[in-house]
């Protein structure tokens, strides 16, 4: 019973989103310089992202487009909530460099965003990144020996052994996939 409510309620939520899409690009037509029919669109589609569930990347570049098309309004330009949800739509497509210049942009603009927290988060995850890639290259066929098949996941707790070459081995939330 709970499954059969939480699914409906989940479409309506899924219907609400695409309702605010529309209605943002009819406020868009109405008046193509208004920052903030940008700015909205561009919040539709950012939360139609995450409530859809499939993270649909394509939404992420519209509502990048539909930011950078609000920030052409001077007044926009003062809305460091903007600059945060633009950074996070790049953040969720791993462009780490754009996704920094816009949480800077917010940080200056508003400190009591914490902006400031979502850059070291970021600087923290690419150190991360570059300390995992210095870790020197071996074959990894000796290992795959005990599975069943070279494509299974496996933990990297089970490996602690072996180090790995990037280039063949993709490393994601404690796994290795081969």
């Amino acid at each position: 019973m709970y499954f059969l409510f939480a699914s409906a309620a989940s479409e309506d939520q899924a219907l609400l989103v695409e309702e605010s899409i529309n209605h943002a690009k009819e406020a868009v037509m109405l008046d193509i310089k208004d920052g903030n029919s940008w700015y909205n669109l561009g919040n539709a589609y950012l939360t139609s992202f995450f409530a859809s569930g499939a993270w649909d990347k394509a939404r992420l570049h519209h509502s990048i487009k539909a930011y950078q098309n609000a920030e052409k309004d001077e007044t926009m330009k003062l809305n460091p909530d903007l600059y945060y949800n633009c950074a996070t739509a790049y953040k969720y497509l791993e462009n780490y460099e754009s996704a920094i210049r816009g949480f800077e942009a917010a940080a200056l603009k508003d400190p009591a965003l914490r902006a400031d927290i979502e850059v070291q988060k970021i600087i923290n995850l690419l150190d991360k990144l570059e300390n995992a890639m210095k870790v020197p290259s071996v074959t990894i066929v000796s290992a795959l020996a005990n599975c069943s098949t070279g494509h299974e996941l496996t933990e990297l707790s089970h490996w602690s052994h072996l180090s790995f070459s990037l280039d063949r081995v993709m490393l994601l939330n404690g796994y290795a996939y081969m």
